[in-house]
């Protein structure tokens, strides 16, 4: 505050703002998917897994609860942390599926629901800790490089051994028969395959050969390895000796094998290339320079298309110069001469001048 005095005199306060929270998200379910396999044998209160939900509000509005009307009496729910626990006598070779739903403390309530499958087995069988495994990989891992560990564990104290039983044609996986590690085991290449299903099974081999399988999908990530490519390898133009310049003479375009490496560059090269001017950026062509049929006919121009990191690929631009009727007629010689007598008759010869134009005529 100021006042109107000669001197004035100034107040000062401290102004809070504060923002409240508006409840517009809705708890997402993370950690996905929730499939799990549990022993028969299982004890009360043993936990089975555990579901979460995070809500990116704040206060009441972030807190989440969980709960589950579908929920069967043999499993028990924690509202507050999401974990599954043991609440009764499992029944061998039953699937269970449920649904558990995640909701916030505001007002009104925002909630969503995520599909739960838990697969009893009998105890003597070996159980993976996952019933899906998802790992990824650089196309450029060296071989022995570790993938992932798939892990199972026998409730009665057997010998487990891992084989791959399927998803693995070409052997570009191995895994350790004893420790689950899964390593590369071949050349990869993201551009032909970018992902595997690959089915991994644990036997129990002192106890029956009882056994499990778990699937273990594998993303081949891809790595810069490969230039750009143009669509054509050679691009052909008539023009004429007239063409003004900075007239479109072509548009080029390259692909990178790769994808999604970043901004695709162009630019020329040659001898040559000073004839025609090129966008980076679109590719376009335009001629740069007059032509002149009588001087030259034909151009070669190189197009070079490189990715972020520098890798190249390189094209042909051929230029095939048409002639134009652009010389006027010129006599043979510059001056000529006759004598013709006064008393010649109309239509009596005098004289021959020769005349032609650039192409002869």
């Amino acid at each position: 505050a100021r006042t109107h005095e000669s001197k004035p005199q100034l107040a000062q306060t401290v102004v809070v703002i504060r923002i409240d929270d508006v409840n517009d998200c809705t708890p997402v379910f993370v950690s996905l998917p929730y499939d799990v396999v549990v022993s028969s044998d299982a004890a009360l209160g043993d936990k089975i897994m555990s579901v979460k939900a995070v809500d990116n509000d704040i206060g009441m509005n972030g807190i989440v609860r969980y709960n589950s009307p579908s929920l069967p009496k043999v499993f028990k729910l924690n509202k507050h942390d999401g974990k599954i626990t043991v609440n009764g006598k499992l029944t061998d070779a039953k699937v269970y599926h449920f649904e558990i739903w995640a909701a916030d403390q505001g007002e009104p309530a925002l909630k969503s629901s995520v599909p739960v499958r838990v697969e009893v087995v009998e105890k003597a069988r070996p159980i993976f800790s996952k019933k899906q495994y998802f790992a990824s990989v650089s196309e450029a891992s060296a071989r022995n490089t570790v993938i992932t560990k798939v892990k199972a564990s026998s409730s009665v104290g057997g010998h487990i051994m891992y084989t791959i039983e399927s998803g693995n044609d070409e052997s570009l996986f191995a895994i350790d028969m004893d420790t689950g590690v899964i390593r590369v085991n071949g050349d990869l290449d993201a551009e032909e395959t970018s992902s595997y299903n690959v089915t991994v099974m644990a036997r129990d081999v002192t106890r029956n050969r009882l056994n499990s399988t778990a699937v273990l999908n594998i993303e081949v990530t891809g790595v810069n390895d490969n230039g750009p490519r143009f669509e054509h390898l050679m691009y052909r133009v008539n023009v004429s000796e007239s063409t003004p310049v900075d007239t479109k003479l072509a548009t080029v375009k390259a692909v990178d094998p790769d994808g999604g490496n970043g901004v695709i560059t162009y630019a020329v090269s040659g001898q040559d290339s000073k004839m025609v001017q090129m966008d980076s950026i679109t590719g376009v062509v335009r001629l740069a320079q007059l032509l002149d049929f009588e001087t030259k006919q034909r151009y070669e121009v190189a197009l070079v298309a490189a990715d972020d990191s520098q890798l190249t690929g390189e094209a042909k631009l051929v230029l095939t110069v048409e002639d134009a009727n652009d010389e006027p007629p010129k006599f043979s010689t510059p001056f000529a001469s006759a004598t013709v007598s006064d008393t010649a008759a109309s239509g009596q010869f005098v004289a021959i001048m020769s005349v032609t134009d650039d192409v002869g005529y």
